[in-house]
């Protein structure tokens, strides 16, 4: 996508077309899959409130379509912007919801379980977060995902300087 190019508006501009297209489709998956993305680059400027509402607009669609897959990735984005705007609570059960809908050893899991360590790292609840951030490196270890076996890591690191445990 052009916003990981930082090219944010051509982005927008982009996926708009495509919703568009969709809508005269009535294509219930790719009209929830183009308003998650409107929700991605969204995050991407900081316009967390938008975000939030593209992700709720998504889910009726998601519903559905019958995708649980992206449900959850709605469940995500939408954990994630109440995170960035101080709604803890909603982020919470957001992220919660998430980790319910998706798959035993899956990204998705690990995901929400990783955002779920990072809320609580946040929030000062740090033997939670610890707990949330090995389960989720136990996922991607089994599964073959480095990238968020990174990051599984890096947040154990920091919740263990956090909790003194510097060796």
């Amino acid at each position: 996508f052009n916003y990981c190019l930082g090219r944010y508006q051509e982005a927008r501009d982009w996926i708009q077309k495509g919703l568009e297209i969709f809508r005269t489709f009535n294509d219930q998956a790719e009209i929830a899959f183009c308003l998650v993305s409107l929700a991605n680059v969204a995050m991407s400027i900081g316009a967390y409130g938008e975000a939030s509402q593209l992700a709720e607009q998504a889910l009726p669609y998601a519903l559905a379509a019958q995708r649980v897959d992206l449900e959850t990735k709605i469940y995500l984005r939408w954990g994630g912007a109440c995170t960035k705007q101080g709604e803890y609570q909603a982020a919470r059960l957001k992220l919660e919801r998430a980790l319910a809908l998706a798959p035993p050893a899956s990204r998705l899991r690990a995901d929400s379980l990783s955002r779920l360590g990072g809320l609580d790292h946040y929030l000062a609840k740090l033997p939670t977060a610890y707990a949330y951030y090995e389960q989720a490196l136990h996922i991607c270890r089994q599964i073959g995902d480095r990238l968020g076996e990174v990051a599984a890591l890096v947040g154990l690191g920091n919740i263990s300087a956090g909790m003194g445990n510097y060796i």
